[in-house]
């Protein structure tokens, strides 16, 4: 597996809260309705917490978005379903977090322990 890995940032004008409603209540099921056009293969949401005194993320919260490989991106991509699935997440991802402030990483799982 391949994993996309996004650290969110939310709206300014959003409260912590609403941003986590949002993303928990509306794009969860989204994406989930989406998932086979998507191929993707898991989608985890990790939420910020109150952080320890002097321990505060500039994060609200992390995205993972688990894929088979990159060919399966690539080809979910080159699918006019696949494209027209990705646009209608991202026109959502308009309404909850500031995809400027936000970062997107590729990495894969090693286990450890």
């Amino acid at each position: 597996m391949i994993y996309q890995v996004h650290a969110l940032v939310r709206l300014p004008g959003l409260t912590h809260a609403a941003f986590v409603h949002h993303w928990r209540e509306h794009h969860a099921p989204l994406v989930t309705s989406l998932a086979a056009d998507l191929r993707i293969k898991s989608y985890d949401q990790m939420p910020g917490v109150d952080y320890p005194a002097g321990c505060a993320s500039r994060y609200d919260g992390f995205a993972i978005v688990g894929f088979q490989d990159l060919e399966d991106f690539e080809a979910m991509l080159a699918s006019p379903e696949g494209r027209a699935a990705a646009r209608r997440v991202r026109e959502d991802e308009k309404s909850f977090f500031d995809s400027k402030a936000s970062t997107v990483t590729w990495t894969r799982e090693v286990p450890i322990l």
